[in-house]
């Protein structure tokens, strides 16, 4: 862990944020100030220490940083250290948990609009909604995009592993969730006949009041894992959200058979 202070030169206040040793300081892009409580864009962002005190509390972050904070265990394709899976965590009292309903999550089949913009990797495909641009991905992701005004975005992180299984991926992600936003849960569970038709998606259980909307969809293909984070900031409009919906719904892994 490292300790990072984020200066809001609006109110003149300092916030400080604890990071996973992963996560470069440069990859802060939105802290959510600790003296007025506006989330801003921070301008210099210095290190404080590599290892802050436990009892410190933590600030909020937006994708990318939050995302980045709690993938920064998975082996990339870009490159990095294996983690070993970590243990189911106990369930967060009173978490959701999806009543295996239903969900275009797992197919792939949202309904396109026909000005929809559709990205075609050799790992993955998805559709990017009218106005939404493709951005420079961090924190070892492989793919990042953002609405108009930046309401809403998407990053996307994929793993290799022909050794992991479902279960370990959910129990890892719900950990590693857990220990940055302080709750998780699983907010939608769409099981499958096969890991590539399952789906699971994950989100912190309890947020700060203005906190950005912040959830992860789980999927796999072959052996590659992916780990989708979109983030929608307060007061974010229908075509924002929507535009969420439909990079999520439209999502398909490529990866290869096992």
């Amino acid at each position: 862990m490292r300790l990072v202070d984020c200066h809001h030169p609006a109110c003149a206040g300092d916030t400080r944020v604890r990071l996973p040793g992963v996560v470069p300081s440069r990859a802060v892009r939105r802290v959510v100030c600790q003296r007025c409580e506006q989330p801003y864009e921070p301008e210099r962002v210095a290190v404080v220490s590599d290892r802050p005190s436990p009892s410190l509390s933590w600030r909020w972050l937006s994708l990318p940083v939050a995302a980045a904070a709690v993938v920064g265990g998975l082996l990339v394709l870009q490159g990095g250290e294996e983690s070993e899976p970590l243990p189911p965590p106990a369930p967060p009292a009173g978490a959701p948990d999806g009543a295996n309903r239903p969900s275009q999550r797992a197919s792939g089949d949202a309904k396109v609009p026909k000005d929809a913009q559709l990205i075609s990797e050799s790992t993955f495909q998805l559709a990017l909604p009218p106005g939404w641009k493709r951005t420079t991905p961090s924190g070892g992701a492989t793919f990042a995009a953002a609405a108009p005004g930046g309401e809403a975005d998407v990053m996307l992180w994929i793993e290799q592993d022909p050794k992991l299984d479902f279960a370990s991926f959910e129990a890892r992600s719900l950990d590693q969730l857990e220990s940055l936003a302080g709750s998780a849960g699983v907010v939608e569970r769409n099981p499958g006949p096969t890991p590539e038709t399952t789906s699971i998606t994950i989100a912190p259980t309890s947020a700060p009041e203005g906190a950005p909307n912040y959830e992860v969809l789980l999927r796999s293909s072959g052996d590659y894992w992916y780990y989708l984070a979109a983030t929608s900031q307060p007061g974010a409009s229908p075509e924002a959200t929507d535009g969420v919906d439909l990079v999520q719904g439209s999502f398909l892994p490529q990866g290869s058979a096992r």
